[in-house]
């Protein structure tokens, strides 16, 4: 059986005694600042990830690294693996930007730049949302586990699911996609229902979030932060001139 996950557990607040008026004060600027930061979000490009991801499943919290095989790691990667560039992408199935960047400017980046021996790009998991989304990532570190990481990951970015839809990505349709793709499915479902990659797809996520990641998709090109769906003129804005720094 699956073992339990945990929540993330949400800081201590400090509780206050306010006077009538000192309430009232406050409630009244509670109320603008929340008006405020939902006419925020609503013009935001992509979308910011909850402290503690919504899920009616607790998941675990590692007590040591997670040593992922490295087979598993190339898997989830693309590119010479002696690329001058390296692009670390955090990212999430359910998130429109990141859908919409799979489905556009990655193509253009692989094209020009991770065809060509230039760049290497790595993926990595965020958990966005809950549930769905761990499924999905978990899904996804099944598929890598056969070689069929990126076809998946392609898959399950035409879903376009959404964290707006309860149970959008359920167990059915994550098998379905595998089997989609002639994947191997005794070995599938011997790990995905398993949780084999529950803890690798949270240290991700805690790794994510212990670099500040609050929103997907996220970049590090050799360190340098690029958050959002950027064009491809944006990549290459900041791949040329370490190309050309680097002689390359």
């Amino acid at each position: 059986m699956r073992q339990q996950r945990k929540r993330k557990e949400n800081a201590d607040r400090e509780s206050h005694t306010l006077s009538p008026g000192l309430f009232i004060a406050f409630t009244m600027s509670a109320v603008v600042l929340a008006l405020l930061i939902i006419s925020l979000s609503q013009i935001q490009s992509f979308p910011t990830i909850s402290p503690s991801p919504n899920s009616s499943t607790p998941k675990p919290t590692p007590t040591s690294t997670i040593v992922v095989p490295s087979s598993l790691t190339a898997a989830m990667s693309k590119g010479a693996l002696n690329a001058p560039v390296t692009i670390i992408e955090y990212s999430d199935f359910q998130c429109a930007a990141c859908q919409t960047f799979a489905e556009s400017v990655e193509k253009e980046l692989e094209a020009a730049y991770i065809d060509t021996g230039k760049v290497r790009l790595v993926y990595k998991f965020m958990v966005g949302w809950g549930d769905d989304s761990w499924r999905a990532d978990e899904a996804a570190a099944c598929a890598a586990e056969q070689g069929q990481f990126w076809p998946f990951y392609y898959l399950l970015m035409e879903q376009h699911s959404s964290p707006s839809k309860d149970n959008d990505l359920p167990v059915e349709k994550l098998q379905g996609l595998a089997q989609q793709l002639g994947l191997d499915m005794n070995r599938f479902n011997a790990s995905f229902l398993t949780g084999k990659y529950e803890a690798l797809v949270d240290q991700q996520d805690n790794e994510g979030r212990a670099l500040g990641i609050t929103s997907t998709p996220m970049f590090f090109i050799n360190g340098i932060k690029q958050a959002g769906a950027p064009s491809l003129k944006v990549l290459q804005d900041i791949i040329d001139p370490i190309l050309e720094e680097l002689g390359k």
